[in-house]
């Protein structure tokens, strides 16, 4: 699990405040509830670790 990726309904433009998303048939997309508390099950590489993502392929470094 490396990088962070974060959105909010507001800076999408959605003025209902649920974010809507169309089904995407590539990527899977996995929530977490309470990571925080799954410490023993999930770990994260440090933060210095983190990179800017390429939004064309998240898994590698934008060019």
């Amino acid at each position: 699990m490396g990088g962070h990726l974060h959105t909010e309904s507001g800076s999408c433009g959605d003025p209902t405040g649920a974010e809507q998303y169309p089904a995407n048939p590539v990527d899977w997309q996995t929530f977490v509830n309470k990571p925080w508390a799954r410490t023993s099950e999930l770990s994260c590489p440090p933060e210095s670790a983190d990179y800017q993502a390429d939004p064309l392929d998240i898994a590698k470094p934008k060019p």
